[in-house]
């Protein structure tokens, strides 16, 4: 719905229209996911320049989500709900050209799981050549891989794959990186939460935390260790008061990202960096240090 009054000939009050709305006094009867929704949706909306907004995504293990429920009961149809949230939200505003990097993280087959036989890359191409073939001819999706060699040797657990992709990302005229999940835990049409500062040396961080986010799933093992490794990155990394360092959810401009990524114009990757789940809270902590 809000893509299609923002696509409207009257969008210009619409817009004034939904601003009044959640500027005013009392919004109690707005839900807070709903006012999530209509905040991201006005800020692509409102933005009056060019720019390219850059989706990384690393892949690994995602084989079960890329299937639909009816294939699977733990299929999340994933790619067909994400390109769907991409076009509904950055089609309100022609001048934001929107981008998708995969970078599969080493091999993830396993020829004695029947629903491991081909890589999580292998799947999404197979999809998106059948359905989504001219996202292809225009660029809108790239696919790298780092082989598993490269994954052993700098430890990456997710972080090598998604700084590798932000590199991929600068390379092909990115002015703004969201590093994201595959699965479909960050709704995509959230995105423009993160470049409500787009033109301001910030970066973005989505957080579980924020009124309106809904977390399903959860175990509570999983709500500890993620409490206790937030405390122990918090304790060892300069990073002040974010508290929500693993959420897959982040956007850095691109003077940002230039100074703070660990792999460089060669596609190096800096052997200090931390690659493995403490790589986050480092990238973070990198950009702190340039305050």
């Amino acid at each position: 719905v809000l893509s299609a009054i923002l696509k409207h000939s009257d969008s210009k009050a619409f817009a004034d229209y939904l601003e009044t709305m959640l500027s005013a006094t009392s919004t109690e009867k707005i839900m807070p996911e709903a006012k999530l929704f209509i905040r991201s949706y006005l800020n692509v909306y409102k933005i009056k320049k060019s720019l390219k907004v850059t989706t990384v995504i690393a892949l690994f293990g995602g084989q079960i989500r890329i299937l639909n429920p009816r294939e699977h009961p733990l299929g999340e149809d994933n790619w067909r709900v994400k390109l769907q949230q991409f076009n509904e939200l950055y089609s309100v505003n022609a001048l934001v050209q929107w981008e998708v990097i995969t970078v599969q993280d080493g091999d993830d087959v396993n020829r004695e799981d029947p629903l491991k036989q081909i890589s999580t890359t292998d799947m999404v191409r197979s999809l998106l050549i059948k359905e989504y073939w001219p996202y292809f001819t225009l660029g809108k999706i790239r696919m790298y891989e780092i082989s598993t060699a490269q994954k052993k040797e700098i430890g990456s657990v997710r972080t090598g794959a998604t700084t590798y992709g932000a590199r991929q990302a600068i390379r092909n005229g990115a002015d703004f990186v969201i590093i994201s999940d595959g699965d479909i835990s960050a709704h995509i049409a959230q995105e423009g939460l993160l470049l409500e500062d787009y033109d301001k040396e910030v970066v973005a961080i989505g957080s579980r935390k924020t009124l309106g986010a809904f977390v399903d799933g959860r175990k509570i093992t999983r709500r500890i260790l993620s409490w206790g490794f937030n405390v122990y990155s918090r304790l060892l990394l300069p990073l002040g008061d974010i508290s929500d360092t693993q959420c897959g959810f982040k956007g850095y401009p691109l003077r940002i990202l230039e100074d703070i990524l660990p792999v460089n114009n060669l596609n190096q990757f800096d052997r200090d960096f931390i690659y493995n789940f403490s790589g986050e809270p480092a990238l973070l902590s990198r950009a702190r240090r340039l305050e």
